[in-house]
């Protein structure tokens, strides 16, 4: 993507997650306490962390249906096996809106009888703005209430690793499968993880590894398992379409695109999907199972607004919003729609 710049302020990116709560019967036996937790500049990971700190309540009592990333203002449902009361609420806010580009909110939803967990998810709402947009492209898009897009389904650089920190997240979740912990440990130490503090220079390799929440041992695992399905789709792409291929490398992570978005249909006849392998927890240990991921993604992009870029100069920003369902990502939506776009213009001007 040229030009177009993302997440450059938090309101740039809003993410609204659409999930299922589960089945609420008997009140007697509403063990879990749900709540919205509306976050901005700490990722799911961080905010669990910081909300088991406050209340004494164990991370792995914490559940949460999918991750959201820090570099943005997002909101998801999260279940507590105890009820905060409302002064624990409002400290937790006040304790992280210290700086001003971050903060945690609790609102109480009600009680249930499960925990919420990877699954209850559905997918997620986006309202992006897109910035250092040219007066051409706004134009082309200014009349067009609703465009479709088709994209490629890779997963984004923020599934390899926090933003302004080295891409690692995929080779940390290696070196763990492989049990190579000690080298494992020394790419989490650069990898701006907040875990890094907890590290004491005595402790072993995997005993560190040990004290970590189960689940992000399995993101890790799931990053890698990332990067090969994307590595693979990008073998299929040159398989089926060689010299249509474009290459680019986004903070150290290799993708693949066609220049043609009417290739995508073609590519979905004979390759609709793409098997990896799943790391899942459950009941503290880690099992392996294969699953499928759809390797075009289908959406609507509505236009909300556009409005002189108070960033740059010289150029507008657009402000636009759609759905996409579990797992996919809004960046690598809206970077290949900026591309179809470019290209588009390009080719009427010939």
């Amino acid at each position: 993507m040229r030009n177009a710049k993302l997440k450059k302020i938090p309101n740039d990116f809003i993410v609204t997650e659409c999930s299922t709560l589960p089945h609420q019967s008997c009140i007697e036996n509403h063990y879990y306490y749900y709540y919205t937790m509306q976050k901005c500049g700490y990722s799911t990971f961080d905010a669990i962390r910081i909300l088991s700190n406050i209340t004494g309540i164990n991370k792995e009592n914490i559940g949460y249906a999918g991750l959201k990333d820090e570099d943005g203002i997002t909101e998801q449902i999260i279940s507590l096996t105890e009820e905060i009361p409302s002064e624990i609420v409002t400290e937790l806010y006040e304790l992280c809106a210290k700086d001003k580009q971050k903060y945690i909110y609790l609102q109480y939803k009600g009680r249930g009888e499960l925990p919420i967990q990877i699954g209850n998810l559905l997918g997620n709402t986006f309202q992006i703005t897109v910035r250092m947009l040219s007066k051409e492209i706004v134009n082309e898009l200014r009349n067009l209430q609703k465009t479709q897009l088709f994209f490629l389904n890779y997963y984004d650089t923020q599934r390899f690793g926090i933003p302004n920190y080295p891409q690692v997240a995929h080779k940390i979740g290696e070196k763990l499968l492989s049990k190579d912990y000690d080298n494992a440990l020394k790419l989490f130490l650069v990898s701006g993880n907040e875990e890094t503090s907890d590290y004491d220079v005595n402790q072993s390799a995997k005993s560190f590894f040990d004290t970590l929440d189960i689940r992000k041992q399995t993101f890790f695992m799931n990053a890698f398992s990332s990067f090969q399905w994307n590595q693979r789709l990008g073998e299929i792409l040159f398989e089926v379409f060689e010299h249509r291929v474009k290459s680019s490398l986004d903070e150290g992570i290799p993708f693949y695109y066609l220049e043609e978005q009417e290739k995508l249909i073609e590519l979905l006849k004979h390759y609709p999907s793409l098997e990896f392998i799943k790391h899942k927890s459950e009941g503290g240990k880690i099992f392996d199972r294969i699953s499928s991921r759809p390797t075009v993604i289908q959406t609507f992009i509505e236009n909300i607004k556009v409005d002189k870029d108070e960033l740059y100069s010289d150029s507008l920003k657009m402000t636009v919003s759609f759905y996409l369902p579990s797992g996919c990502y809004a960046t690598m939506a809206i970077k290949q729609w900026i591309f179809f776009l470019q290209k588009n213009k390009k080719e009427r001007m010939r």
